[in-house]
C-alpha cells in the first residue's frame, strides 16, 4: 500500500528493470525497435535525461517501465491519481508505470541536470502506444473543463482541489489517504449538493463568488465540510444546477455516490480536456512535446546515437535537421 505522503513527490515504489543487452544494437533496431530509423527521419526521436548514470558503462539497454510505479516527481500527484481512475483515459499509457520523454533534447537534459546528467535516446518497442501532449511539460497543459479553461494543471489544479475541499479535515491529515479508493470514500461523505459547490472554483465557474448571506454560509459549511441545510441545497439547485456543466456533475455524483473520486475523474479527465493524442513510435513531432509510453524501452547513449544517424546520411537515408547536433 502506498502511503499519502510518498504521493506528494516522485518515488520509484515500484522501480523500472534496466538490464544490458547481449544483442548487437544493429539487431535490436532492425527488429523490435525498427521505429528508431523513422523516427530520425521525421523528427520524432524521444529523449530522457537521467542525473545518475543509468547506463553504467554501456553505450545501450532496456528499460522496462511495465511493472513499475512511479509518482509525479515535481508536484501532488493528485492528477495521475485521477487520470489512472478515468474510464475515458483506458485506451492510453497509465502514466503512472510509463517512462517519460521529451521530444526536445535540450528539454530533457534540463529536468536530467543539466551537463551533469546523462542524455539518451529513448525508443519505444514498434508496438507501443505513445501518448502526446501539446506543451513541453504536461503540467503546464490547460484543463479545458466543459466551456471554461484552467491556465496549467500544476498551477491551477491542486489549489482548486485543496479549495474543494479534498482535505479530510482542516488540520491537513492527509496521511490517511492511502489510495483511490480512500477519496472516494471521503468523497462519499458529503452530499452531491455540497461536492458540487466545493467544485465550483475547481473548475473555474464563475458562479458562487459573491458576499451574500447565504454564499458566505455555504461557502464556510464546504470548507467545514459540513452538510448544508435544505435552505442552502436548494440554492444551490437553483442557482448551481441551472448549467450544462453543473448538471453533469450532479447526475454522475448521485448516481455515483460511492465512486464519485471515479466520477469526477472521467469527467475532467479526457483527451480533449487534456489536449491528448496517440502517436505510433516514429511519428514526427512538432515541436518541444512531452510523451510518455509502458513497455520495455530501449535507452542508447548520445554518442551511439551519432553514430547510427552519421551511418544513415552516409547511406543515403533522410535524417531530420532537428537532429543536427547530435550527427555533426
Amino acid at each position: 500500500m502506498i502511503s499519502f505522503k510518498q504521493y506528494l513527490n516522485e518515488v520509484a515504489v515500484k522501480p523500472w528493470v534496466v538490464k544490458p543487452v547481449s544483442q548487437k544494437l544493429e539487431s535490436l533496431l532492425a527488429g523490435n525497435y525498427s521505429n528508431f530509423y523513422d523516427a530520425a527521419s521525421s523528427g520524432g526521436l524521444l529523449f530522457r535525461g537521467f542525473k545518475e548514470n543509468i547506463l553504467g558503462s554501456e553505450n545501450f539497454v532496456t528499460l522496462d517501465s511495465t511493472g513499475s510505479s512511479r509518482t509525479s516527481r515535481d508536484t501532488n500527484n493528485l492528477y495521475q491519481l485521477l487520470m489512472d481512475r478515468s474510464a475515458a483515459l483506458k485506451g492510453y499509457p497509465s502514466r503512472s508505470n510509463s517512462i517519460i520523454c521529451s521530444s526536445s533534447l535540450h528539454v530533457a537534459g534540463f529536468y536530467g541536470g543539466g551537463m551533469k546528467g546523462v542524455r539518451v535516446v529513448v525508443v519505444p518497442p514498434n508496438s507501443a502506444k505513445v501518448a502526446q501532449c501539446s506543451e513541453a511539460d504536461f503540467l503546464n497543459v490547460s484543463l479545458r473543463t466543459f466551456k471554461f479553461e484552467m491556465s496549467g494543471l500544476d498551477g491551477s489544479l491542486f489549489r482548486r482541489f485543496s479549495i474543494a475541499g479534498l482535505q479530510p479535515d482542516i488540520k491537513g491529515n492527509i496521511d490517511s489517504w492511502t489510495d483511490a479508493g480512500k477519496l472516494n470514500a471521503h468523497l462519499a461523505e458529503g452530499s452531491a449538493e455540497l461536492q458540487f459547490y466545493m467544485l465550483i472554483p475547481f473548475l473555474g465557474f464563475g458562479i458562487f463568488r459573491g458576499d451574500d448571506e447565504i454564499t458566505i454560509a455555504i461557502r464556510r459549511a464546504a470548507v467545514a465540510y459540513k452538510p448544508l441545510s435544505p435552505e442552502h441545497e436548494k440554492y444551490l439547485k437553483e442557482y448551481g444546477a441551472n448549467t450544462t456543466a453543473g448538471n453533469l456533475i450532479l447526475e454522475a455524483f448521485r448516481s455515483t455516490k460511492s465512486r464519485r473520486f471515479d466520477a469526477l475523474s472521467t469527467l475532467l479527465m479526457t483527451p480533449e480536456t487534456l489536449d491528448l493524442s496517440l502517436i505510433k513510435p516514429g511519428s514526427a513531432i512538432n515541436g518541444s512535446k512531452e510523451c510518455w509510453f509502458s513497455g520495455k524501452a530501449l535507452l542508447i547513449r548520445l554518442n551511439e546515437v551519432k553514430t547510427l544517424l552519421q551511418q544513415m546520411k552516409k547511406s543515403g537515408a533522410s535524417v531530420s535537421s532537428a537532429y543536427s547536433e547530435i550527427y555533426l
